[in-house]
Parts: C-alpha cells; sequence; structure tokens
C-alpha cells in the first residue's frame, strides 16, 4: 500500500476546516454572549440613572413644601 502524499493534504485540509469551523462557532457565540451583556449593563444603568434623577426631584420638592408650604410656585 503506497500512502499518497496529496490524500494526506487532503486530510489535514478536512481536520483544518473542521477545527476552524468549531473555533469560529465558539468566538461567534462568545461574541454574541459579550455584546448582550454590554447592552443589558447599559439599560441597567440607565434605568438607575432615572430613579435617582426622579429620587433628587421628590427629594426636593419634599424640601421645597418643608420650607414654604404656601408656595406652589416653583
Amino acid at each position: 500500500m503506497k500512502c499518497d502524499n496529496k490524500s494526506q493534504r487532503g486530510a489535514a485540509l478536512i481536520v483544518v476546516l473542521v477545527f476552524t469551523s468549531i473555533f469560529m462557532i465558539v468566538g461567534i457565540g462568545l461574541l454574541q454572549l459579550v455584546g448582550t451583556l454590554y447592552k443589558t449593563s447599559i439599560k441597567k444603568q440607565s434605568s438607575l440613572r432615572a430613579l435617582q434623577i426622579a429620587e433628587a426631584g421628590i427629594n426636593y420638592y419634599k424640601w421645597r413644601l418643608s420650607h414654604s408650604p404656601a408656595d406652589y410656585s416653583g
């Protein structure tokens, strides 16, 4: 049985293609996971900031009404 050099290159090409495909699938999955986590953290940060702004407004008007209860023009 004679071992052909072309068949060895063909087998190596298949192995390289399989490993490259697996690497690409895992890599794309990880990139999507990172993107999703980033978007989620941005949304949480924006939500928290909006809540803090709303609380600051409530605290300001509580202070304003406690110092000048008859003045509603502010």
